[in-house]
């Protein structure tokens, strides 16, 4: 059995699966054992992972992108399945937010903002600007 399997070569093996054979079947095609193809499995997990993140990412693209033209040609069943979407879209975005508590923006407070308590300016001389 050949142990020589490169990184890239076992990731597009499992990626290109589409017979959707078992670990044993695929190792059998890499001319690798079982157990040697269960190390690189673990071995290269997070890049696995990552790479099922990718395709599924350019896929649901690949699919907006189909629904938009057709939406654009006038068919209504496209330009719903977009709309429900966005709305999807949108609510998570608004969980997101609400559960997150505060939204940070970052920059300078406005002019004529008290300084925080905490500042290394607090002292007893602190005014808003404009006073005298």
């Amino acid at each position: 059995m050949n142990r020589k399997v490169t990184k890239k070569q076992f990731i597009e093996a499992l990626e290109n699966n589409e017979d959707r054979l078992t670990h044993q079947e695929l190792a059998k095609e890499l001319h690798i054992t079982k157990e040697w193809f269960s190390k690189l499995f673990k071995r290269y997990r997070d890049a696995i992972r990552d790479a099922a993140i990718e395709r599924a990412k350019a896929l649901a693209m690949e699919q907006i992108e189909n629904l938009r033209k057709n939406a654009r040609k006038g068919d209504t069943k496209a330009a719903k399945v977009l709309l429900e979407i966005s709305l999807v879209y949108h609510q998570e975005v608004t969980q997101n937010i609400k559960s997150a508590g505060v939204i940070v923006v970052p920059g300078r407070l406005p002019i004529g903002s008290p300084v925080g308590k905490n500042s290394p300016d607090n002292g007893a001389d602190n005014k808003k600007i404009g006073d005298t």
